[in-house]
């Protein structure tokens, strides 16, 4: 069953291939579900799922086996990445720059370009200091050596540079939110995660990436429930979204952090964001 299942996913991923004329994508895709549900109920999904989940291995020796995640977005001044998510384009992607919990001065954050073909995600990512996030996100130049080496990382660095310099992106939207986190038992590409209190601001200067103050909670005491898996969704996390009757829904934290700072984005950029989604 399980040969069938990936012959199934390489042939799926093979089309999409083809479809958008990509190499990119790996043979068994990454996939993302992402549902809101009332904070009530995370203790029914973790009931149910139990047998089948441990701890995140980041977050196992934290209070509640949650940490704090930190990411400022990119786009253009006319906010082209969020257009392509709110028009529904299947090929779009996302520049960020993420840290996890509290600041520490000789610490690391990590440069991210995450992609969408259709219904799978690619993410490439790689760690810098905290103390060259200027030079690379604002100066847009390449911290000395780090293109020379010929490893994965200089790669990564170099496809953020050039989008940052090419699209000419700007630092955007801040998002921070707590994420508890748990990994399948026999599989820890399985993940689940409930993501809560994401709150944002506009505009963020990197030195706010660790603000905590005056941001705007943006879910209505929701929470996020995000489902993520390669290849085919495992039958354990089926039964859950079944029994609890649950329906996957289209969620950007980054939409949703742009819709509610709508007002202060009109005021200092001159231009308007529609308020849907």
């Amino acid at each position: 069953m399980v040969e069938i299942k990936q012959l199934f996913t390489i042939s799926y991923t093979t089309n999409l291939r083809k479809k958008f004329n990509m190499n990119l994508l790996p043979d068994t895709g990454r996939r993302e579900l992402k549902y809101f549900i009332q904070p009530e109920l995370i203790q029914q999904v973790k009931s149910i799922i139990s047998p089948f989940i441990k701890p995140d291995p980041y977050a196992r020796n934290r209070a509640n086996n949650t940490y704090t995640i930190r990411s400022i977005y990119f786009d253009t001044k006319h906010f082209d990445f969020y257009y392509e998510k709110m028009d529904g384009l299947k090929i779009r992607k996302k520049i960020r720059v993420r840290f996890y919990n509290d600041y520490i001065p000789d610490g690391s954050a990590f440069l991210e370009i995450k992609r969408r073909y259709d219904n799978l995600i690619v993410k490439e990512r790689t760690k810098v200091p905290l103390n060259q996030l200027d030079q690379i996100c604002i100066q847009k130049e390449n911290p000395d050596g780090h293109l020379k080496k010929n490893d994965n990382a200089a790669v990564v660095l170099s496809k953020f540079l050039y989008n940052l310099t090419k699209l000419n992106l700007e630092p955007s939207i801040l998002v921070t939110y707590e994420r508890e986190a748990y990994v399948g038992l026999l599989d820890d590409t399985v993940r689940v995660t409930f993501d809560k209190d994401v709150r944002v601001s506009h505009s963020p200067k990197l030195t706010e990436l660790f603000a905590d103050d005056g941001l705007e909670y943006i879910t209505n005491g929701r929470c996020i429930l995000e489902l993520k898996f390669n290849g085919f969704m495992p039958k354990w996390m089926r039964t859950l979204v079944a029994e609890l009757n649950i329906r996957k829904q289209s969620i950007s934290k980054y939409c949703m952090g742009v819709d509610a700072c709508q007002r202060n984005i009109v005021s200092s950029q001159n231009f308007g964001v529609n308020g849907s989604g």
